[in-house]
């Protein structure tokens, strides 16, 4: 008359999660019967929804059994729990099962993850932009716990330093690299394959959420054409009064540049004022000061793009000529006059009287 029961109920998943299953896992629930007993009703709830798939009982081993099904796309995601209904062969009832002895569960979870936010920025000041020794973070946030790829490329090309993929605090992931001088300059692109702890794959992430982007930009400006002329009659000369201005076109957009100017090599008394006057255009003018020293007008003009790429010191004009700074009065010596009457001091009507003199330049 004695009621037959189970112990070591317990249940688990194929997955590599036991606790966790996914569509297509493989759901186990193993029990032993304390005598022999009649094939047992196996009852398999997700969520308490009845599961979908057909259950498979089965006497493994003495009074050993399990119950087995597959997680189907339908079942609901949530705790798997069961009914286990059986009697021994003489017709005693056992107590329903609905719970394990081993303290196990397993939860449905079918459910992909997906990351929002997801954005991009480069360490430069203008976080749009990154050269060479920049770093560039790549930040999401997953919906759930995952495992993320990430691979990220540079104008199209792979990057050729290592990506650091971390998760910095709950869901929130960065992948960080630094930009490498082989790198090639363009957009940077990324791909995001992830996953969620059971498996279920998330759909690849290759763009941003919000509006951020980031372009490699490795390459130094250039500035050409380069000239000078001053507003002097005679555009190579130039003295007191006179405005000389340094012309000259940069390859891209520049910040604003520092030109130095001098004047028989040494520095020139007035300022001089930088301005971009359209586009990539720029000029650098002063005007000649009583003080400035004579002599060939010279320069150098240090400049930088926007990301901080540095463009190699312009010290030379690349047309026209070079301007030079007289300010220097001119002399006349000697200065005579004589008459070509034979007493050279005197003259009569129709002699020729000649001024002659010599001037200093």
């Amino acid at each position: 008359k004695l009621s037959p029961t189970l112990t070591s109920v317990g249940i688990a998943s194929n997955n590599s999660t036991s606790t966790l299953a996914k569509e297509g896992d493989i759901v186990t629930l193993s029990f032993t019967a304390s005598e022999t007993i009649n094939t047992p009703s196996v009852v398999f709830y997700s969520d308490g929804d009845l599961i979908t798939n057909s259950v498979t009982v089965s006497n493994t081993s003495g009074d050993d059994w399990t119950a087995v099904y597959t997680v189907h796309a339908s079942d609901t995601d949530g705790a798997v729990t069961f009914t286990i209904s059986f009697n021994d062969t003489v017709g005693n009832t056992g107590t329903n099962v609905t719970t394990t002895t081993t303290g196990n569960n397993v939860t449905i979870d079918k459910l992909a993850p997906t990351l929002t936010p997801v954005g991009i920025a480069s360490n430069n000041s203008t976080s749009t932009l990154a050269k060479e020794g920049d770093i560039i973070t790549l930040s999401f946030t997953a919906s759930e716990t995952i495992e993320p790829t990430v691979v990220i490329k540079s104008g199209g090309a792979d990057v050729t330093n290592s990506v650091t993929v971390s998760n910095t605090s709950g869901d929130i992931w960065t992948a960080v690299y630094t930009v490498h001088s082989s790198d090639t300059d363009g957009a940077v692109t990324f791909t995001i394959d992830f996953n969620d702890t059971v498996g279920n794959n998330g759909t690849r992430v290759t763009t941003v959420s919000d509006s951020s982007v980031v372009t490699v930009d490795k390459l130094a400006p250039t500035l050409t054409p380069v000239s000078i002329a001053s507003n002097n009659s005679t555009s190579t000369l130039a003295k007191e009064g006179d405005v000389v201005t340094l012309s000259f076109t940069a390859s891209e957009t520049i910040d604003t540049p520092a030109v130095v100017i001098k004047s028989g090599s040494a520095s020139i008394t007035n300022s001089v004022t930088v301005t971009n006057t359209s586009g990539d255009i720029w000029t650098a003018v002063y005007t000649v000061h009583t003080s400035d020293t004579d002599g060939a007008v010279t320069f150098t003009i240090d400049f930088n793009d926007t990301v901080g790429n540095n463009g190699t010191q312009v010290t030379a004009i690349t047309t026209g000529n070079n301007v030079t700074v007289d300010k220097l009065s001119p002399t006349l010596t000697p200065v005579t006059i004589t008459s070509n009457n034979s007493t050279s001091t005197l003259a009569k009507e129709g002699d020729v009287v000649t001024l002659s003199f010599t001037a200093s330049e």
